[in-house]
């Protein structure tokens, strides 16, 4: 008897193999597969300039599951604002701060989920991912971390009145940024651990810690962005991506720039900076991957919920930025120029490699992945993303 597939067993069956053939695509191609004709876009130019300026900053990097300090650990560089030396950059919507580099990543209070519910939830205000570890939530407590207002895990609690004020006694210092609810102002949590709160623009920046000095050093970091120092816009939009020509660019430094839309508003999540290396990989794994991809469509259209502008920064401050989806329909877009059509649109499957020159831990702290990761991803793609919560 012949076995019967639905349509969605259909799909699966032909991207698995589909994506199986792309891990063993050759080294090189002459043409990527080209989707449909592109729009080029004036994507971020103030993004490019800021990529210009910071480009020549040599960084350390390390790929997942080493001991990695995080998205800008590595050579000692002195902040513009008189900083400590070798911080690392978190950014946040229009905010941003540095922190040590040996610091996790986790949550802070967030908007209730509930439109008619104006208190906010603590949807785990921890830390649930450290440096060069693919571990999520298990992760020593006493780890120090840069909290975001986004969904950690599904156990959320309501706060209200001292609970927010307080959330429990602290056993680690954290910085919170733009934590729904928190105000302004210095409050006591107990352990001898004291939260200052302090208004940046139209966001906040919370501390806590029982080393006043700590505080104090870093909020002197914070501040208002329209571009962070990895290059990343907070205004950015959709319809910003995908622009510049992969080819056109000799590669010097990678912007990984994670987005979240919701409600038809889009957030900057977090930023990230890797090296030379890791762009000409990521540059060369998207070519040469297309080449093999057949998708059923391209995802042109405005996603809802998590995706990512990932830039190639060249010399001369160009930037050559592809855009990422995830979810179901999962694949990075980007130009090059084809004969006779010079900004053709080509599409690259979500795959292990093509993930591999921008994923580390504080990937697997924030960004769920596409959906079937698991199925595809194998063994490499192990701890690069967190899962669907639930």
């Amino acid at each position: 008897m012949t076995e019967k597939y639905t349509e969605q067993d259909l799909e699966r069956i032909m991207r698995q193999g589909l994506a199986e053939r792309a891990e063993e695509a050759a080294d090189s191609l002459e043409e990527p597969l080209a989707t449909r004709p592109g729009r080029r876009r004036n994507w971020l130019a103030a993004a490019a300039v800021a990529a210009a300026l910071v480009v020549g900053v040599p960084l350390a990097w390390q790929a997942i599951d080493r001991d990695d300090t995080g998205p800008t650990g590595g050579d000692e560089v002195a902040t513009d604002d008189g900083g400590p030396p070798a911080w690392r950059v978190e950014s946040y919507g229009g905010v941003q701060v540095r922190v040590p580099p040996s610091w996790g990543w986790g949550g802070a209070p967030m908007r209730n989920v509930d439109p008619g519910d104006d208190r906010p939830l603590d949807c785990g205000a921890a830390a649930f991912v450290r440096p060069g570890s693919s571990d999520y939530e298990f992760i020593p407590k006493n780890t120090p971390y840069v909290g975001r207002p986004v969904m950690m895990t599904d156990a959320c609690t309501v706060l209200t009145g001292r609970e927010l004020s307080e959330l429990g006694v602290p056993t680690s210092d954290s910085v919170w940024l733009d934590a729904v609810g928190v105000q302004p102002g210095t409050v006591d949590v107990g352990n001898g651990y004291v939260r200052e709160t302090v208004k940046v623009g139209d966001d906040t920046v919370t501390v806590t810690s029982d080393d006043p000095e700590l505080r104090t050093k870093i909020l002197a970091t914070a501040e208002s962005v329209e571009v962070d120092a990895n290059g990343c816009a907070t205004d950015a939009t959709w319809d910003d991506v995908p622009d510049g020509t992969l080819r056109e660019i000799e590669p010097e430094s990678l912007s990984v720039c994670s987005y979240m839309t919701y409600r038809g508003e889009t957030t900057l999540v977090w930023s990230a900076r890797r090296d030379t290396d890791d762009a000409a990989q990521y540059a060369q794994v998207v070519e040469e991957s297309s080449a093999n991809y057949d998708p059923i469509r391209p995802c042109t259209e405005q996603p809802d919920g998590e995706w990512l502008a990932i830039g190639v920064n060249g010399a001369g401050g160009k930037t050559a930025w592809t855009g990422v989806v995830m979810g179901e329909c999962a694949q990075i877009l980007w130009h090059y120029k084809a004969q006779g059509d010079p900004e053709s649109l080509a599409a690259s499957p979500v795959v292990p490699r093509t993930v591999a020159p921008w994923a580390s831990s504080w990937t697997r702290g924030y960004l769920a992945g596409p959906v079937n990761w698991g199925e595809y991803a194998g063994k490499d793609g192990e701890g690069m993303f967190r899962g669907l919560l639930g």
